[in-house]
Formats: C-alpha cells, structure tokens, sequence
C-alpha cells in the first residue's frame, strides 16, 4: 500500500533513526581504516584524527538539534543526505588529499548553515533556541570564509602548515563558541 507524501505529518523519527546509524556507520569505518592511516604520512593521519574530532563535534550539536525540532518537509531530508555525505568526504579526503579535504570543510560548513535554516522554517521558536540557531547558521556561514582563503592559499603551502592552519582556525572558532554562547539546544529525549 502506498503513502502519499502529504499525509505523513513529519519525518522526524525517520530522519533521526537514519542519521543515528549513517553516522555510526561513517565513524565505524572511519575508525576502521585507522592501521592503514598510521601507515601513511603523519600529516594524514593527524587530518584523520581532526577529521573524527569535526564530526563528533558537530554530532554533539546536531542530535539535540534534530531530536527537538524533527524535520517535516520531505524536502529538508535532503540536507540530511547531504550532511552525510559531507561528513563521509571529509572522513575519506583526511586519509589522501588536505585540498580535498579543506573543500570538503567548506562543504560541510556550507550544508551546516542550510541546516541551521531547517528549524527557523519548519517551526516557530523563540528564546534562546531561536538566538541559537540564528547564530549556528550565521556562524557556520562566517567560518567559510576563512577556510575559503586557505583554499586559495593551498597550493603555496607546505601541507603541514595548511592543516595547522586548518585546526586552528577551526578551534578559535570553537574557543569563540564558548565564549558567546551561553544556552544550547536541549533535546526533550535526553
């Protein structure tokens, strides 16, 4: 029997249930190509490791996130794809390419900032989820551009001194996070 679109209410358990295991999975193998990274050169093995580090990180803000504000357009489930598929490039460019790998962070900063849109669109919030999600989505924005002019440095650069750059911009960004925000969103589940 066939389900028409418009008379599931939203898609929330599903979308939730599926990024649960697809995340799983990428850690999982990501986690399972480590001797093989170890091998290889440091500098990727250290991207390998930053990589992982990334995506827990922005695992630890997007569960609560999606928990509380499920998604309701079928359309929006595809920023969920492609924040996984994302995720998935930057977990296999770490392991054989930094320029790569630097496209697949602006990538994931660029899907990060539509992501943060979802909720503004789907929901009404207010308080201090509503200031969260406008800075996430203003900060994910913002973050791009540093890494966008590293990419066009890159190919000047020493590979170390470019994934040395890459950390760091990526944890001022993390020190400014604790510093300006204060709330974050709390899922009803946890």
């Amino acid at each position: 029997m066939l389900i028409s679109m418009h008379k599931i209410k939203h898609y929330g358990h599903i979308s939730i249930k599926f990024l649960d295991v697809m995340f799983g999975a990428i850690i999982a193998i990501g986690f399972g190509q480590w001797f093989s990274v170890s091998e290889r050169a440091n500098i990727f093995f250290a991207a390998f490791i930053f990589a992982h580090i990334m995506l827990i990180e922005i695992w630890i803000n997007y569960d609560p996130t999606v928990r509380k504000y499920p998604t309701k357009n079928p359309y929006f489930l595809i920023l969920d794809l492609a924040l996984i598929f994302t995720m998935s490039f930057l977990i296999y460019y770490s392991m054989f390419d930094l320029q790569k790998f630097l496209v697949s962070v602006i990538a994931l900063k660029a899907v990060g900032g539509l992501w943060a849109e979802r909720p503004l669109k789907e929901y009404k919030i207010r308080g201090s989820n509503l200031s969260y999600l406008k800075y996430m989505r203003k900060r994910n924005s913002l973050e791009m551009l540093p890494f966008l002019f590293l990419f066009s440095l890159s190919g000047k650069l020493d590979s170390n001194v470019l994934l040395t750059l890459i950390i760091v911009t990526w944890v001022a960004f993390r020190l400014y996070d604790a510093a300006r925000v204060k709330n974050v969103i709390k899922s009803d589940a946890a």
